[in-house]
């Protein structure tokens, strides 16, 4: 008797972690019609390609992501990538950027003076680790309960000066923002709107591509391709991307 109940609570065990599966094999499934059906189970697309899944999938911390299935891009075209992951989304369902969450450490600080929007520059309590390759976030909380940051200014300093009042920070254009005295603002790196699970050249066929990168403050995203964006080099063909039952695994 014991026995028995243990064997059927280990099959209750595996029910309760087996995973769901999302089929993404037909043509219809994404955005762009670059995509079509090239054989049963087989999607291809040729030149410059970026397509999104047209379902959206609700982000849990506690699960795990797998895009599955086999993805290459056919050899002739050596100049160019595929690559393979998914777009974070916020609260809204629009894109999360990587300024939203990539924080500079140790950059964290407090406006000296005022801020109007036609100013091209701050006065900063403390900007000793700021850098010129970062941009500005404003609103900003050094227990970073402020991400995922919004207020973003897309400039990166033109100089960083230490003055008898504060540190003075220079942009190239107005700022366009209205803040006060006492402001907390920080630096955070600028990158792409993808978090990639999986790259390859031509040639390469990729598996499944576990999805790792995850931003806080993702509430849901999407699945996305790219294929033949880079430029053509001499000699190359245009890029033919392909997936043979491409889906997404949840667990």
């Amino acid at each position: 008797m014991k026995k028995t109940i243990a064997a059927l609570s280990a099959v209750c065990l595996f029910c309760g972690i087996r995973a769901e599966e999302y089929q993404l094999n037909r043509a219809s499934d994404w955005t762009n019609p670059q995509i079509v059906q090239h054989a049963p189970g087989i999607l291809r697309a040729t030149g410059r390609v970026v397509a999104f899944s047209k379902k959206i999938y609700p982000y849990d911390p506690g699960k795990k992501y797998v895009i599955k299935g086999l993805f290459r891009q056919l050899p002739g075209s050596d100049s160019n990538i595929f690559r393979i992951g998914i777009q974070p989304l916020g609260e809204d369902k629009k894109p999360m950027e990587w300024a939203y969450t990539h924080v500079a450490k140790g950059t964290d600080t407090t406006l000296v003076s005022p801020v109007k929007p036609e100013d091209k520059s701050i006065l900063v309590a403390d900007a000793s680790k700021w850098r010129k390759s970062a941009q500005l976030a404003f609103h900003t909380n050094p227990d970073l309960s402020d991400l995922p940051n919004r207020n973003i200014a897309r400039q990166f300093p033109q100089s960083i000066k230490k003055t008898a009042e504060g540190w003075r920070v220079t942009y190239s254009k107005a700022l366009g923002i209205s803040a006060p005295a006492g402001t907390g603002v920080r630096q955070h790196h600028r990158g792409g709107p993808f978090r990639y699970a999986g790259s390859g050249t031509a040639g390469e066929v990729l598996g499944d591509l576990p999805c790792r990168l995850w931003d806080a403050g993702t509430k849901y995203f999407r699945v996305v391709i790219l294929s033949g964006t880079n430029r053509l080099n001499p000699g190359d063909r245009t890029p033919i991307f392909e997936m043979q039952n491409p889906r997404l695994e949840v667990k």
